[in-house]
């Protein structure tokens, strides 16, 4: 065979057969369908707003039930289970309207922007695609005044792109000054439409969640990067195409789990790879030549890194971000140079966090793929110790689920708020 196709041949393998969320399975398939169901309704009630306490007491049910057949052992103590059976909660086999084969354009509602306006994508799918397992997405930001669909048609041809994963292209602002803000409030921003657009595919497509690429071409390139900055949790990497990233930012910091790659960059790109060496990131790619091929083939090796051992936060100015992975803090008007950095020992079940003087409080979402919640978690902010044992609470992961603080890739089940003392000033 030729060895660029078994490249491919296996790349294809890898990413079709990439689990969900890592870890140790408990429950078998038909649990994860039955629990997928009651998920389902409790979704279903709370968009209604009617029927919550029938839906939760199903779940409850569901859940005893698995308890027994666990011999007594907590399902949320199986992050893996509990993603597996979210994944079922979204029925991607009884989704309407996809077209398979072709480059669609979808619009949806954008109550964001206000009650009757919508935002609409490209999209292609897979002419084989089934909706019993995962696809991985790339989220694509087109030049300016290139349309959605022709983005696609023309700069995403790859016929093994095409035969294996989702690729979306995302409607931005029409004021391009506006593709780098957040948005929300009535106003279009490069961050509302991006996640909206990405509610919208993962609502009606069979995704794989740690699979989930943001990528740029043109002027899209720094807009993706400012998008990534604010939200690197949930991607798998970020992809540049044909473009640089602006001059002012964002800086590598965020980027400490979010590998890069970037085709055709520009000076920008180059100065930012060489900034996140200087912290000490090693998952920034340059490729000058970078093609389509080339693309898949990086893909292949970057799934998601859902739960970092080691993450570091540098909090947006009033805005996103205010979280990064399993750590948040307070929407505020951070100073310049405010940073938080935390690191998991689950060996010792220590977390430590070092934070500058601006952060006050921070909130850590847990699970017992991150640490041992049957044990007492030590935490440690700025040298001042805490020792706390902490519940897993049924609900408050059944809100983030709801909520997509949870996905099917990473599941938490506790949470824990930790006031930040300033450290105190040397002598």
């Amino acid at each position: 065979m030729n060895p660029t196709l078994l490249l491919r041949s296996l790349l294809c393998l890898s990413l079709a057969a990439s689990p969900l969320l890592a870890g140790e399975e408990l429950l078998k398939p038909a649990d994860h369908q039955a629990l997928g169901k009651k998920i389902a309704k409790y979704f279903e009630a709370n968009s209604k707003n009617e029927g919550i306490d029938k839906a939760k007491e199903e779940v409850s049910k569901e859940l005893e039930s698995l308890r027994k057949k666990l011999k007594d052992k907590d399902p949320l103590t199986s992050p893996t289970d509990m993603g597996k059976a979210l994944w079922q909660a979204y029925g991607y086999e009884t989704a309407k309207g996809v077209k398979k084969g072709k480059v669609d354009t979808r619009s949806f509602p954008a109550k964001a922007f206000g009650d009757k306006a919508t935002l609409s994508y490209a999209i292609w799918v897979p002419a084989k695609y089934d909706p019993r397992k995962p696809y991985p997405v790339i989220l694509s930001i087109p030049e300016k005044g290139v349309k959605p669909s022709d983005h696609i048609t023309e700069k995403w041809a790859d016929a093994t792109l095409r035969e294996n994963a989702l690729l979306v292209a995302v409607q931005m602002p029409a004021d391009l000054e506006a593709w780098n803000k957040v948005g929300g409030a009535g106003e279009q921003g490069g961050y509302a439409n991006l996640l909206l657009t990405f509610k919208d595919v993962r609502e009606n497509y069979a995704i794989d969640f740690d699979r989930v690429f943001l990528a740029g071409r043109g002027e899209g390139v720094g807009a993706a990067m400012h998008v990534a900055a604010r939200a690197p949790h949930r991607f798998a990497g970020v992809i540049g195409r044909s473009g640089d990233m602006d001059a002012k930012g964002p800086a590598p910091d965020n980027f400490r789990s979010l590998p890069t790659f970037f085709a055709a960059g520009g000076g920008n790109a180059t100065a930012f790879s060489e900034a996140a060496g200087k912290l000490g990131y090693t998952n920034c790619t340059l490729k000058a030549d970078g093609s389509e091929a080339d693309i898949w083939a990086w893909m292949g090796t970057h799934a998601r890194v859902s739960l970092p051992v080691e993450l570091t936060l540098v909090p947006g100015k009033g805005e996103s971000p205010e979280q990064a992975y399993w750590l948040a803090v307070q929407r505020a008007d951070y100073p310049a140079g405010t940073q938080v950095t935390a690191k998991v020992d689950k060996a010792t079940n220590t977390i430590t966090i070092d934070a500058t003087d601006a952060i006050q409080r921070v909130t850590l979402f847990l699970s017992d793929e991150l640490v041992d919640l049957e044990k007492p978690v030590k935490v440690i902010a700025n040298g001042v110790e805490h020792s706390d044992k902490i519940p897993r609470n049924l609900w408050l992961s059944m809100g983030w689920m709801y909520n997509a603080t949870n996905d099917p890739g990473r599941v938490y089940c506790a949470s824990m708020d930790y006031d930040v003392k300033p450290k105190p000033k040397p002598k």
